[in-house]
């Protein structure tokens, strides 16, 4: 993003960076940014705070109008309005994951694969819900339906990787992509009931709670376990977020 800002301010456009990653500001080091105090992935607040979201967009554009510089790093002074857990929300999507160890061996791949794939239903009905409520979806990384990405991790889980949908996306990267339209097709589905749940109650509940999470992180631990160099970097840097790592006991 510093490198296209500083293209765009050569041609005459002037920018500001919305950032979540203070140090990667501070390092590039672009024209104007906006530091935010939010969890990744949210970089305006919570969906659905239209209030909250003008005024965050407010403090961004205000940043023209300054006059010092070159480099102009403005910290956003607030929490998102939801930034704490809700204590009282419960999903109202019934799921039944089993419970196994996180060692490759412990796992039973069939159980897991047979209880992610009796989810499928129940998600999909609640996922229109959410789709209907919101308007919008960020599902779409992969050209495969649910039952279809659930296949890919379940077809690495048995040994038989299903082939990537791209020429020039190995394996590892695609079901890399599945996991994210899995966990976001979950996580929509389960904001549309009642309650306001941040975005780890969402994400903590998928991996916890569900089949589909529990048969995503068989996966990654197979590929942690394994000699597949490519497939260990997608597994530790780019499918889970660090931060859960340790609750997962990962």
């Amino acid at each position: 993003m510093g490198v296209l800002a500083y293209y765009l301010e050569d041609e005459g456009l002037a920018t500001v960076t919305v950032a979540l990653l203070r140090p990667h500001v501070e390092i590039i080091r672009p024209p104007r940014a906006l530091w935010l105090p939010f969890e990744l992935g949210r970089p305006f607040g919570a969906p659905n705070d239209t209030v909250f979201q003008s005024k965050v967009l407010r403090r961004a554009l205000a940043l023209f109008e300054r006059q010092d510089g070159p480099h102009i790093l403005e910290d956003f002074d607030q929490d998102a309005p939801n930034s704490a857990p809700d204590p009282d929300w419960r999903c109202a999507i019934d799921t039944d994951p089993p419970s196994f160890g996180m060692r490759p061996e412990d796992v039973d791949p069939e159980q897991l694969i047979a209880a992610a794939e009796a989810e499928i239903s129940a998600i999909e009905i609640h996922h229109e819900a959410a789709r209907r409520k919101f308007g919008r979806s960020a599902v779409g990384l992969t050209p495969w339906t649910l039952a279809e990405n659930i296949a890919a991790l379940s077809g690495f889980l048995r040994g038989q990787s299903k082939a990537s949908w791209h020429p020039d996306i190995s394996n590892a990267v695609a079901r890399r992509f599945a996991t994210d339209d899995i966990t976001a097709l979950y996580t929509e589905a389960a904001s549309a009931g009642a309650g306001a749940p941040n975005g780890d109650q969402l994400t903590l509940w998928f991996w916890q709670r569900t089949a589909a999470g529990k048969l995503v992180l068989a996966g990654l631990a197979k590929a942690l376990a394994g000699d597949d160099r490519g497939a260990k970097i997608v597994a530790e840097k780019f499918t889970l977020p660090s931060r859960l790592a340790p609750k997962l006991g990962l």
